[in-house]
């Protein structure tokens, strides 16, 4: 998931920052999720797609083998 939510934002063009602010979390937050520290809860998960226009599916899958 981390590498999914990282590619997505950056597909969106989208920063880290603006990313936490529309899904009202802080920054350290969102680089936590894309370095894999740590796994957003499952409504953070649905406000990151939402802003992203993806599918919670869509970041929950397993995109390592695109790497």
């Amino acid at each position: 998931m981390p590498n999914s939510i990282k590619a997505t934002r950056q597909t969106a063009h989208i920063t880290q920052a603006e990313l936490a602010k529309r899904v009202q979390i802080s920054v350290d937050s969102v680089k936590r999720y894309e370095n894999g520290k740590r796994q957003p809860r499952a409504g953070e998960l649905k406000k990151i797609a939402d802003v992203l226009g993806v599918t919670t599916d869509e970041l929950l899958k397993d995109n390592s083998e695109c790497d």
